[in-house]
């Protein structure tokens, strides 16, 4: 899953030539199909020229850039007449309140998760209401239950109750590289880092494997920290207690 706001202001990239084409400004949601339907790019350039890129239309879509195949994936918004009605009037999405068919209030949309093969809603992340909740993790509601995605509202089923998020790996691998292996010392689905073969233990299931066994450099590391403290705390009374007997 990649998060939504992560998409904006991203360098759209030609591979056919390297070219930086812009930078997404803006995300033009579809309601009906519940999915990010395109991006507007701008070119930076003066006077600044507008131009769309349909998300099916793109090679790759990551957290750090947006391919494509040719320059030419980039068209005016003219170009896209059932496009128009979602760029003339696009929807708030951040900030809007998503409630329950029967009227409970859930909460405010805070951030939308999404595939990042298809473009397609997956989760509503949604605003943290105080320390308690930001102590607790982030709430979401699966996108099975959303009804509606309106201007004023989202609507979901009755019943429904936010669940925890679990955090994904957000920007995977694009369709580009869905079916290339996993990279060199990946685990593949469903094993445990530590376990796949040949992957060293982190630094800090290191450092709990050797408090496990009884060698931790902790108590060495704390008594080197109090001698170097003693040391400067009585630095200045030593050299009081010399001049003295002088």
């Amino acid at each position: 899953m990649v998060p939504s706001r992560r998409l904006l202001g991203l360098q759209v990239i030609d591979v056919v030539d390297g070219r930086a084409l812009g930078r997404t400004s803006r995300l033009i949601f579809d309601p009906s199909a519940r999915r990010l339907a395109a991006f507007v790019v701008s070119s930076g350039h003066w006077p600044r020229e507008d131009q769309v890129l349909e998300w099916g239309r793109t090679r790759g879509v990551g957290l750090h850039a947006i391919t494509v195949q040719g320059a030419d994936t980039l068209v005016r918004p003219s170009a896209l007449p059932e496009l128009q009605p979602l760029l003339r009037r696009p929807l708030r999405l951040y900030g809007i309140r998503v409630l329950t068919e029967d009227g409970e209030f859930l909460g405010a949309a805070d951030e939308l998760m999404l595939d990042e093969r298809s473009g397609a809603v997956l989760e509503v992340l949604l605003a943290p209401k105080g320390l308690s909740d930001r102590l607790r993790g982030r709430l979401s509601i699966a996108a099975a239950s959303l009804l509606v995605m309106g201007e004023d509202a989202m609507v979901v089923r009755a019943g429904t109750r936010p669940t925890s998020h679990r955090v994904a790996h957000a920007g995977g691998p694009s369709r580009a590289g869905e079916h290339g292996a996993p990279p060199n010392g990946a685990p593949p689905d469903g094993a445990a880092g530590p376990a796949f073969a040949g992957a060293p233990p982190s630094p800090g299931q290191a450092a709990v494997e050797a408090s496990a066994d009884g060698n931790s450099p902790l108590p060495e590391t704390l008594r080197r920290g109090w001698v170097t403290v003693r040391s400067l705390a009585l630095a200045p009374l030593e050299r009081r207690v010399r001049r003295a007997g002088r």
